[in-house]
């Protein structure tokens, strides 16, 4: 049996066979498309999402093309909806930006406890505002102070996805749940 690597996805056609692919490489291929007008990064943190959906949040380890196609055109149409919505006054007011490496460095919390609890006080003041959108970006960044490293590692996506799950967590525990997207970058 042929060894696949740790990310691979299958993709089932729609004469059931099943074709391991890469996130990169599912990204690669829907870029190579001409009609598709989009910045490359936003088209693969999209595949990656879905993918991560699957895989993670529903278990599976396979979708058919129907169900990605299906899943990458919400994702991107969510995208295109929240680009122009930035790019609108009113929704400036309803859109909160949290810095996560900003948070770090200035709480110097460099132990995991202290910023935990921080970014738990700080994402609880953004969401008493009522956002549509918090917007958490330099997450990676935050990841390597907190933990002292230069590049990025095993332990730092560790502990991003911890951070991911707690963000998630706080904003489906809070009442602005329903009416409240997160973006993290």
């Amino acid at each position: 049996m042929i060894q696949v690597q740790p990310d691979c996805f299958w993709i089932q056609t729609d004469k059931g066979d099943l074709i391991p692919c890469t996130p990169d490489s599912i990204a690669v291929e829907v870029l190579s498309n001409e009609s598709i007008l989009l910045d490359a990064e936003v088209v693969k943190q999209a595949v990656h999402a879905i993918l991560y959906y699957f895989q993670h949040d529903l278990g599976r380890n396979s979708i058919t093309v129907s169900e990605f196609t299906q899943s990458l055109e919400e994702a991107l149409k969510s995208v295109e909806g929240l680009a122009q919505m930035a790019e609108c006054d009113a929704a400036k007011k309803v859109m909160e930006q949290l810095d996560i490496a900003s948070l770090v460095h200035a709480s110097n919390c460099g132990f995991e406890l202290m910023f935990f609890n921080q970014l738990r006080q700080v994402m609880t003041e953004k969401l008493a505002s009522k956002p549509h959108v918090v917007q958490c970006i330099r997450l990676r960044e935050g990841i390597k102070t907190i933990l002292g490293q230069n590049h990025w590692n095993r332990k730092c996506q560790q502990l991003s996805d911890q951070v991911v799950d707690f963000l998630r967590s706080l904003l489906k525990n809070h009442p602005a749940h329903p009416a409240c997207a997160l973006i993290i970058r």
